[in-house]
């Protein structure tokens, strides 16, 4: 019997063109599958960056701007730190007569997926901007400098630059659920509740950021079709954008809102790699925090929810019942379950402020 989702935090929204996403909180049953997916980029050849690839790193190739060159991702070497930051709560009190978003991506077509997440603006505005931009050079989260003259655009206030790069880290292998380890919750004066240190966790998150331009290729296929990132007046960068080309397949837990919740509108599916599975990006954010998700109220004691936690990495993959998906078999995916684990093939992956992904599943392993 399916089982209302309650929500314990709610991730940033996917704000790309058509795509609303819900991260809203929920998990799954079952037994996780294997999967072999690990992220490579190529050689950091960067002014001010000291990266150099491996022989446990091979790097790929591909057509590059002139201008830039691609970055080196080493996820595995890098010393373990981090911080948390509370998400604000929702509004939960829905205005009259406000109507539903449109249905996340995918729409009806791919191609309506736009290249430039920010918007652009004549080199006479540019100009102006760049003017007045109180910093001749930056100092990048890679360590590395740019000058505010390689800026390709500015928001429409002026007060930030963006630039033809974008960062990111690599997803920490936290991802555990109640299926291997009952443990992770406990029932106490007639509620559940998490037996989960997650602030702990949170310190373990690895936040040392990696630079990605147009050309990089992943180890995994994936080639950045897209990169920029906004960087304010303080020098601080804002917000990265990040568009893929190619695919990619990842086990993990797979999720639809079978009503309204949020604004968001029923179907929309949301998915969770397993990252101790996979090596994944996560865009740069200043909100670094466990992700926790409960399925079903579990009362009484003999019927508990499924729980799980997760380093932030939550993808939306646009709503069920759209017909790009017709032919796939969710349906008997799903069966009566609003979770369940499942093996996905996913293209037209994208990554956009704040800590948001959206994608297209093609495949169902």
């Amino acid at each position: 019997m399916k089982k209302r989702i309650l929500a314990i935090l709610t991730a940033a929204v996917c704000v790309l063109s058509g795509c609303n996403s819900p991260y809203s909180e929920e998990p799954p049953r079952g037994t996780l599958l294997p999967t072999d997916t690990a992220l490579n980029t190529p050689n950091d050849n960067t002014p001010g960056s000291d990266k150099t690839p491996t022989q446990s790193d091979p790097v790929q190739t591909a057509p590059k701007d002139e201008t830039q060159k691609p970055e080196t991702a080493d996820p595995d070497n890098a010393p373990a730190h981090g911080s948390t930051q509370n998400t604000p709560e929702p509004d939960t009190q829905k205005p009259a007569n406000v109507p539903l978003p449109a249905e996340p991506y995918p729409e009806s077509s791919p191609e309506s997926v736009t290249a430039a997440y920010y918007p652009r603006i004549s080199q006479a505005e540019l100009k102006s901007a760049i003017d007045k931009f109180p910093l001749d050079s930056i100092t990048l989260p890679d360590g590395s400098t740019v000058s505010k003259n390689q800026a390709i655009s500015a928001n429409a206030g002026g007060e930030s630059l963006i630039f033809p790069f974008a960062f990111y880290r690599i997803a920490s292998p936290i991802f555990k659920t109640t299926a291997d380890d009952p443990s992770l919750i406990r029932y106490v004066n007639g509620n559940w509740e998490s037996t989960v240190d997650t602030d702990a966790l949170a310190r373990e998150i690895d936040l040392t950021y990696k630079k990605a331009v147009k050309g990089a290729v992943l180890g995994n296929g994936l080639t950045v079709r897209t990169a920029e990132c906004q960087i304010d007046s303080r020098g601080e960068v804002t917000d990265c954008c990040l568009y893929f080309d190619g695919e990619i397949t990842l086990t993990g837990v797979l999720h639809y809102l079978p009503e309204e919740e949020m604004y968001i509108t029923p179907d929309t599916m949301d998915f969770r790699p397993d990252l101790t599975k996979a090596s994944l990006p996560v865009i740069y954010s200043s909100s670094n925090w466990i992700g926790q998700f409960w399925d079903g109220f579990g009362n009484p004691e003999n019927d508990p929810p499924f729980y799980m936690y997760f380093d932030l990495a939550v993808w939306t993959l646009g709503n069920k019942t759209d017909a790009l998906y017709s032919g796939l078999g969710l349906d008997d995916l799903f069966g009566d379950n609003t979770t369940v684990i499942a093996a996905l093939t996913i293209s037209d992956l994208s990554f956009t402020p704040y800590n948001s992904a959206c994608g297209r599943i093609v495949d169902i392993g």
